[in-house]
């Protein structure tokens, strides 16, 4: 049975957006646990890097597809399951994408920090819900789901720049930094050379003012000593 390919499941090859951003953080020889795999395409990129990956995944189908690039493949939901991992056995905790979908991010990610070594790292990708965009709309009365992005009618919580660093923060971790995308383009666009130029001053930005022009947190943290 043929998988079925979710809106998100495309890798977003352009420097600017959150999967290039999370395979150059993450680097190269490490054991990664990457929550939320879906069909592996990060974790194809970062196999291609020599890591180890460990997936864990709601979705079955989309689970089969991902053994091509993890190592081991956990089916289940992440906030409920019980995981047979040993702890402090892996280099990186990767969630992206993953916190703002579920009921109880605080206490998944503690649940999760047993199983991160002591010079390892989290790296967590959430959406701003103050971005500008979003700030007019409320102005404007709207507060529609949609289908994807920051207002995806799976998403139970959402993030200001804040309240994603107190998040990591009263789960035990300390932050080393804190990078951002801006909405995705068209491949085409991204790399085409003139509109390129657009797009690195969109991203000087965001990074300048996040609370207020980044689409999504790239947050690097540590546990606390």
């Amino acid at each position: 049975m043929r998988a079925k390919i979710t809106i998100y499941d495309q890798f977003n090859p352009s420097p600017w957006g959150a999967h290039m951003k999370c395979v150059q953080l993450v680097g190269n020889n490490k054991k990664v646990l990457d929550v939320g795999c879906a069909t592996g395409l990060v974790a194809q990129k970062l196999k291609e890097n020599h890591c180890e990956v460990t997936g864990i995944e709601i979705d079955p189908e989309q689970a089969d597809v991902a053994r091509d690039a993890c190592q081991e493949i956990l089916v289940g939901d992440v906030e409920t399951m019980d995981l047979a991992l040993a702890p402090l056995s892996f280099d990186v905790l990767l969630m992206a994408d993953v916190l703002e979908h579920l009921k109880d991010p605080l206490g998944t990610l503690g649940k999760l920090s047993r199983f991160l070594s002591k010079g390892g790292f989290i790296l967590v990708v959430l959406p701003n819900i103050a971005h500008f965009y979003f700030r007019l709309k409320l102005l404007m009365g709207q507060f529609d789901y949609q289908e994807r992005g920051t207002l995806d009618k799976s998403h139970l919580r959402f993030f200001t720049l804040k309240t994603a660093k107190r998040l990591v923060v009263n789960a035990g971790f300390e932050i080393e930094s804190i990078d951002v995308t801006v909405p995705n383009v068209p491949v085409s666009l991204a790399f085409n050379k003139n509109f390129s130029i657009l797009y690195k001053l969109a991203y000087r930005v965001a990074r300048l003012w996040k609370n207020m022009f980044a689409f999504q947190f790239i947050i690097l943290a540590k546990k606390q000593p």
